[in-house]
């Protein structure tokens, strides 16, 4: 679905775009994922063998990175799709 813009032309309509909603439920997803790995690590800390700690810290940062990415994706296709809400109401005005 499309929105007409005063100029004639055609922009994907933010609510439209499938893409959009599965990046961000993508996102979503990775940044509860990475919150769950930190609460993890922060239980064990003084609690647990270094070797597991080390074990639990590279899980965290796997976590950020993929959250970082999921961002990324989400970040690029809203920029590159003109499905933004923030670059749509710019577009208007």
């Amino acid at each position: 679905m499309s929105t007409e813009l005063n100029n004639g032309l055609y922009e994907p309509s933010p609510e439209a775009c499938e893409e959009k909603m599965r990046l961000a439920v993508a996102y979503q997803v990775a940044t509860a994922d990475y919150s769950k790995a930190v609460s993890e690590l922060v239980a064990k800390i003084g609690v647990t063998l270094k070797s597991e700690y080390d074990k639990l810290h590279q899980a965290v940062e796997q976590e950020r990175q993929r959250s970082v990415e999921a961002r990324d994706r989400l970040y690029h296709h809203t920029t590159t799709h003109g499905c933004s809400f923030q670059a749509k109401r710019a577009s208007l005005t």
